[in-house]
């Protein structure tokens, strides 16, 4: 997809790729072809091929990356390790896999796009803590940093 000279090619190399996954079989073939064109636009085709580690490397601010380990979307057993090795030298930066999460924060089942509208919860509070927590801490004044310093 990312190498593919222009946008055909790149519907070739998307349709050879979506032919044998369980995925799209069950996939009626204008749904198919919407799922393709949004993979092939070049939007999505530069959103495919940008690597964020040089930014994520330069950073020098706090970071919190979070990440559900049931994400179809952002795939953490991929994502988490690619995170931490990008922020290692960063010493205010956090990587967390929440278990049990989807994309959108909530407690899933699956972690199926389509799951999300059928939870009760839109961000699980288990995920809000976790977020309020952080910043409590890394918001939280040093000692280096009070009156008159």
């Amino acid at each position: 997809l990312v190498d593919a000279p222009d946008e055909p090619a790149a519907r070739t190399a998307v349709m050879a790729l979506l032919s044998d996954s369980s995925f799209t079989q069950a996939m009626p073939a204008a749904q198919l072809d919407t799922q393709v064109t949004t993979f092939v636009n070049p939007w999505f085709r530069a959103f495919a091929a940008y690597d964020p580690a040089p930014a994520l490397r330069a950073l020098r601010v706090p970071v919190l990356a979070l990440l559900g380990d049931k994400d179809v979307q952002v795939v953490a057993t991929q994502n988490a390790p690619a995170l931490r090795a990008a922020l290692a030298d960063n010493r205010r930066a956090s990587v967390v896999v929440l278990p049990g999460f989807n994309h959108m924060f909530q407690k899933a089942t699956t972690g199926a796009i389509g799951e999300y509208a059928r939870l009760e919860v839109t961000v699980d509070p288990v995920a809000l803590a976790v977020m309020g927590d952080w910043l409590a801490e890394t918001l939280k004044p040093s000692a280096a940093s009070g009156p008159g310093r």
